[in-house]
């Protein structure tokens, strides 16, 4: 029977495990994997699925031969690549790590799953050489680094506008599509840093190039918000070209309406005016020998021409007493419109030059189009001997070339920073280029030669003498060739004592600036004269060396560039600019000619406050923190902060004290209970009046105080209880103190029948009276806390017995309070902790002085609760 038992039992166990075997998700135990690296095959595809699941690895290779899948990573951490050869994908992952996505084929799609942790981290896209692909990223919100190989076409589609895209590398040839995901799709920013032939298809908020993207092409198909391109890259922004003819279509066909208003109304004005100097005639042909007339003016939209009126715009007759017309003011519009300013220039050529001493021309596009400031002045930025401007104007360049190699042409708007520049490749040069070189050469006169331009002609000569030579020992018009040497040699002679001086000024400037520069090259907190001095000297001798030397020897020009603007800031600061702090908390000082900051410090260390402020500033208002931060001596320091430079002290205040409000005047004064008076003892100036009307407190003035704050307490067998018609606003949660000196707004507790209707209150600054001008206040503000009995009386117990009970006290304080000056009372101390009250002002208490007593005594009514028993 057990043993039937046992078979049925392991048949079931064993149909369970088939089962859920069955419906467990593929895994990669059965993928390839050598050193590190995992390879996926067709035969690891299972219902359209490659699951890669708890997995580490170097990479994983998706082979061409699996085609089209979604591949699911989960837990899968990859040191390298996850490569796709070929094929259709749709990238799935929870819980992975992967850097780098590759694509290594031709016809390659990938699309990131919306769900896809990857989303949500930066990722670098690898494309090689020759492959061709989409990737879609549509939900993608971070940063894509794109590193693309030769002869690429790449399109990536995004769609969530905090993705941002990075080119760090590419090829001139490499082609680049960034799409939208949708009509209105946008992303962060693009970052062009390596040529690239980029298509921006997709609204972006900034477009950057970087210094070794100058050869990159890009053309932009929607709105770029702001562009950056300080590698001068050949940009063409369709976008805006789009938007600027429509705005030019609709000005010019406003224009066009306007111009055929205004000769309408020219028109029938002319007639109405021929009509009028008809009538005119008809009616002068009374006068003896023909009337005269006046003409009626026009009103003139814009100045009136000449400043004369209608009537003095218009004939007047010669004889004869003819009728005035209705002149009017007359005139003609003058209004002129605004220049505008160049914003941004694109160099286009026309080709690259492969023809012997062929050209080409450079064509010049402003942004806006009809800028006003259309001047240029064109360079050969580098390859001199390489190619020649041989005319230029305001729209475009002509370069003829001279030999070999590659050059960049440079347009600059002039007298801005608004700049262009495009390289052009030369190639099959020989004896018509090499013609033009000499030639070229030969107009060089010493007077022309410069810091900028001696060694690029001295290089030249050196050439063409080689060159020359090499034709002469071919063979081909030797006679020719020969002709040029000599003149060649002659011009050599001719420059090589200029040459020669200015080199020598070079090598000796050179040197200065090395050394000058030396004393700045590494290093903070520069001693800020000996920056000075260095700045100063390099400077002075940057005009003796041409900006290739200059740079060899400041080797970070960024670097030195922030260094002199902190230089020019540091020699505008006017020292000894020392503040004076005032009574009331407001620091004056000379108005800064920088901007700087000034550090508030409390004795000689703690610091309390530091902030920014502009140049032209002459004052900042510091009672607030001088007050919060309490008793004690305090300084003010103006400092200007350099990046490079050591900061410097502009000035230091005097000392000024934040002073204790004392009270000791009033003393400490207890008035005991004997059951029908109060007695005094103690010597103070506090008192308390119970005759002649209601129950007053009134005390001596303190020596500056301007205003009294009340708070008192009253103890009975239970504990403390505060009592008070008013408390401070808090500005902080719970009981904490230590902004009161800065607090001034108090609310009135609601009292009905002396009981507060404040509800909770214990999170509240509890006073009797807070602001009192006067040296006095009324006993019944003494507020207590009625729902005390009201506890009582549902405990059960007797009221009675316990507002009979002795032991009952009050502490009274007279806080005296100054908040406009630099008098403090400590408040934070008499509210935060009732025992640690240096002195009370007055005491109450007696043997028979209980509850009942103090509320009939102070409010001069028989007490409520009385028949509560």
């Amino acid at each position: 029977m057990r043993s039937k038992q046992a078979k049925i039992c392991s048949l079931i166990l064993a149909t369970a495990i088939t089962s859920t075997f069955s419906v467990l998700p593929y895994t990669a135990k059965a993928m390839t994997e050598k050193n590190g690296v995992i390879y996926v095959t067709k035969k690891d595809v299972k219902k359209g699925k490659v699951i890669i699941s708890k997995k580490k690895a170097k990479s994983i290779v998706i082979k061409k031969s699996v085609g089209k899948a979604t591949i699911q990573l989960k837990n899968v951490k990859l040191s390298g690549e996850l490569t796709f050869e070929k094929g259709d994908y749709v990238l799935k992952s929870s819980k992975s790590s992967v850097k780098t996505l590759k694509i290594t084929g031709t016809d390659t799609k990938i699309k990131l799953n919306k769900k896809s942790d990857f989303n949500n981290k930066n990722l670098v896209l690898k494309v090689a050489k020759n492959a061709v692909g989409n990737v879609d990223l549509s939900d993608y919100g971070k940063k894509i680094t794109a590193e693309l190989g030769k002869d690429v076409d790449i399109a990536l589609t995004m769609g969530n506008s905090k993705a941002s895209v990075v080119v760090k590398k590419a090829d001139i040839t490499s082609k680049l599509n960034i799409k939208g995901k949708g009509e209105d799709a946008s992303i962060s920013k693009i970052r062009v840093e390596s040529p690239v032939s980029l298509t921006v298809n997709i609204n972006a908020e900034t477009l950057e190039t970087s210094k070794k993207a100058n050869t990159a092409v890009i053309d932009i198909e929607k709105k770029v918000g702001d562009i950056k391109n300080e590698a001068g890259s050949s940009i063409q922004d369709k976008e805006a070209e789009r938007i600027k003819a429509e705005q030019d279509k609709a000005e010019k066909e406003k224009a066009e309406k306007e111009k055929a208003e205004k000769e309408k109304a020219e028109k029938e004005k002319a007639e109405k005016e021929k009509a009028e100097k008809e009538k005119s005639k008809e009616t002068a042909k009374t006068g003896n020998t023909g009337g005269g007339y006046y003409g009626g003016g026009s009103t003139g939209s814009g100045k009136t021409e000449s400043g004369k009126t209608g009537k003095e715009n218009n004939q007047t007759g010669n004889t004869g007493s003819g009728n005035a017309g209705n002149g009017s003011a007359g005139g003609s519009s003058s209004t002129q419109s605004k220049p505008k300013k160049t914003t941004k220039i694109t160099l286009n050529k026309t080709s690259d030059i492969t023809t012997d001493g062929g050209k080409t021309k450079i064509t010049v596009t402003y942004e806006p189009l009809d800028a006003t400031d259309k001047k240029l002045e064109w360079t050969i930025k580098e390859g001199v001997g390489i190619a020649e401007i041989i005319s230029s104007n305001s729209n475009e360049a002509e370069i003829e070339a001279l030999a070999n190699g590659k050059c960049k042409i440079e347009a600059k708007v002039s007298g801005s920073n608004v700049k262009a520049e495009t390289e052009i490749k030369i190639d099959g040069q020989d004896s018509k280029a090499l013609e033009n070189k000499i030639k070229k050469y030969l107009a060089y006169t010493a007077d022309k030669l410069n810091k900028d331009n001696y060694d690029d002609v001295h290089k030249i000569s050196t050439e063409l003498t080689a060159a020359i030579e090499a034709k002469i020992t071919a063979g081909t018009n030797k006679e020719k060739w020969e002709e040029y040497k000599n003149k060649v040699g002659t011009k050599v002679t001719e420059l090589e004592g200029k040459i020669l001086t200015l080199k020598n000024a070079e090598t000796a400037a050179a040197g200065v600036i090395g050394n000058a520069y030396n004393d700045i090259s590494t290093g903070s907190d520069l001693d800020p004269d000996t920056a000075k001095t260095a700045v100063e000297t390099i400077e002075a001798k940057r005009k003796d060396v041409s900006e290739k030397v200059f740079k060899g020897k400041v080797t970070d020009e960024n670097r030195y560039n922030e260094i002199k603007a902190e230089v020019e800031e540091y020699k505008k600061i006017n020292l000894n600019n020392n503040p004076t702090i005032g009574n009331t908390g407001v620091v004056l000082f000379n108005a800064l000619t920088v901007s700087a900051k000034y550090i508030l410090t409390k004795g000689t260390s703690e610091e309390i406050e530091s902030k920014e402020l502009q140049a032209g500033a002459d004052r900042v208002d510091l009672l607030k923190q001088m007050r919060k931060a309490g008793v004690g001596t305090y300084i003010v320091k103006l400092v200007k902060d350099f990046k490079h430079l050591k900061d410097v002290e502009i000035g230091k205040s005097n000392e000024k004290e934040v002073k204790l409000l004392k009270n000791e005047s009033l003393g400490a004064v207890t008035y005991t209970y004997n059951g029908t008076d109060f007695s005094k003892a103690g010597v103070g100036g506090a008192e308390l009046i119970f005759n002649n009307g209601k129950p007053m407190l009134k005390w001596k003035p303190i020596d500056n105080a301007t205003s009294y704050d009340v708070v008192a307490y009253i103890s009975m067998s239970s504990g403390d209880k505060t009592l008070g018609a008013g408390m401070l606003k808090s500005t902080s949660a719970g009981d904490n103190y230590d902004n009161i000196e800065n607090e001034s707004e108090f609310e009135q507790f609601e009292v009905e029948d002396h009981i507060s209707k404040k509800g909770n209150i214990n999170n509240k600054r509890r006073m009797c009276a807070v602001g009192l001008t006067n040296t006095e206040m009324e006993l019944d503000k003494l507020v207590p806390d009625m729902d005390y009995f009201k506890r009582e009386k549902d405990n059960s117990k007797s009221v009675w017995q316990e507002v009979q009970k002795t032991g009952t006290a009050i502490d009274i304080y007279i806080i005296p309070r100054n908040l406009k000056s630099l008098y403090v009372s400590n408040m934070s101390n008499v509210l935060g902790d009732a025992s640690s009250h240096a002195s009370k002002s007055v005491f109450i208490t007696g043997d028979k002085f209980t509850f009942k007593v103090f509320y009939e005594k102070f409010y001069g009514k028989q007490f409520p609760y009385e028949e509560l028993d």
